[in-house]
């Protein structure tokens, strides 16, 4: 039974600036990108779309509305190098841990927490532990473990509570929710709402031969991984190798029989071993 864990960052790329001390604080913030040679908005800041400013709106007309406004480049290999820092922390709890580069801006965590979860108490447990975390380090994140990675990235942006859905829930959850969290592209869900298909539960009442004849495979395809009747794929890391401890003996060991009883206790060279790999890892998580 697979057991997805998404954590998403709503505003990673102006959390990770203002982290990383290349921008202010606070105030009005937005990273620029270009869209047919045209600078467009990207990424805002509170304070940004509280004074009215929208994703996708042009610079010059964003400038207008905000003259305070401070644009910045988008840097989606800086945001992306961010997140695998968090990748590598993550692995804490498991080492199949990656960054969310399956739909749009790279902004959020995948991990298989799958037979994890006991380690730490519990589903619950886990989410409160990293949730705790992630508010120490200060990013506001939005989390959901679901049975399939597509179940997870829409809940986590479904709603601002963490959630848990329970194994084989995934259609029942899913039903009510918008089609654009199905991680399509934006013109498709633009032609399925124009056919009122603006539900998940409404999509996955088409037969699939009239789907794909309509609007293409990838409808149906990211619906039945949704829904966990067709596999996703995603390349996880290899595992870590095991750490050992190895000692040469100067001479085979004497048999049990001539051995002395002080001979069985632990050999001090293993604890001061024991001890520095144990610190090793702790650094490493």
């Amino acid at each position: 039974m697979t057991r997805i864990l998404c954590v998403w960052f709503p505003l990673w790329s102006i959390t990770r600036r203002r982290r990383d001390a290349e921008v202010p604080a606070a105030g009005p913030l937005a990273t620029v990108r270009s869209v047919r040679g045209r600078p467009v908005l990207g990424a805002l800041s509170s304070e940004a779309e509280a004074a009215g400013l929208r994703p996708d709106m042009a610079l010059d007309h964003a400038l207008a509305v905000l003259p305070g406004l401070l644009a910045v480049e988008d840097d989606p290999a800086a945001d992306l190098a961010g997140l695998n820092t968090l990748v590598a922390w993550a692995r804490r709890y498991t080492h199949r841990a990656v960054a969310d580069t399956t739909h749009g801006p790279v902004e959020g965590l995948l991990l298989d927490i799958t037979a994890c979860a006991a380690a730490f108490g519990g589903e619950a447990a886990l989410l409160a532990d990293l949730s705790a975390h992630l508010a120490t380090f200060g990013l506001p994140a939005r989390m959901a473990i679901a049975g399939t990675s597509g179940a997870a990235w829409a809940l986590s942006r479904s709603t601002e509570d963490s959630t848990i859905l329970p194994p084989g829930g995934e259609a029942r959850a899913l039903a009510n929710l918008p089609t654009d969290l199905l991680r399509l592209p934006e013109p498709l869900t633009a032609a399925l709402n124009r056919l009122c298909l603006r539900r998940i539960g409404a999509l996955a009442r088409i037969p699939q031969a009239e789907l794909a004849a309509r609007f293409g495979t990838l409808p149906g395809e990211r619906l039945a991984q949704a829904l966990g009747s067709e596999a996703e794929p995603i390349t996880w890391p290899h595992a870590p190798a095991p750490w050992q401890v190895r000692a040469a003996l100067c001479r085979p060991p004497a048999p049990a029989r001539q051995t002395r009883p002080d001979a069985e206790r632990t050999p001090v060279w293993f604890v001061p071993a024991v001890i520095s790999a144990a610190e090793h890892a702790m650094r490493s998580s």
